[in-house]
């Protein structure tokens, strides 16, 4: 299932959606995180584009995994093997990261920080919970810091699994 799409591998196509949405991904999770006042414009773009790289996270492990089997079977040498195995660790790293980031921002979005609902304002006539709790002002700055250290985490790890994966891929080559 994750092995190759139109005779690719399916690892080299959805990891540059991760590459993509994820850095951009934490930098709205940032920004939503820090300029409450953009909250009202942000909330949903920052939950949808989190959850497609939270996802693609999940696909580019299960593809890399797939792919790294094939490449042992190919008879690489140790040093390239290195390289791959240096590569799919992080990549397990960014990959536990990308669903920590996706549950943690939408449940702190969801429920502390998002503007109307956290208020006990209904955003909808249809909002089935119309009325929350609205937090303390403490609890909602730890869940703001709490955010924006997740989505450095996931764009560190991105960025080093991105990086490794680059070099077993190039190193030598070009």
């Amino acid at each position: 299932m994750f092995g190759s799409i139109f005779g690719l591998p399916l690892h080299i196509l959805v990891i540059h959606l991760v590459v993509v949405l994820g850095p951009i991904a934490g930098f709205m999770v940032i920004a939503y995180a820090v300029r409450p006042a953009w909250r009202d414009y942000l909330t949903w773009p920052t939950l949808i584009v989190t959850t497609v790289a939270g996802l693609a996270s999940i696909v580019a492990g299960q593809s890399g995994e797939a792919l790294q089997h094939r490449l042992e079977q190919r008879g690489l040498g140790a040093s390239q093997l290195q390289l791959i195995n240096s590569h799919v660790e992080a990549g397990n790293a960014a990959k536990i990261l990308g669903v920590l980031f996706m549950v943690v921002t939408w449940a702190v979005i969801w429920l502390v920080l998002s503007p109307g609902l956290a208020a006990g304002k209904a955003t909808h006539v249809t909002d089935p919970m119309p009325t929350r709790r609205q937090f303390s002002p403490t609890v909602r700055t730890i869940s703001a810091v709490g955010l924006v250290v997740v989505a450095l985490a996931f764009i560190v790890a991105v960025t080093i699994a991105g990086h490794l994966g680059a070099v077993a891929s190039w190193k030598g080559i070009f």
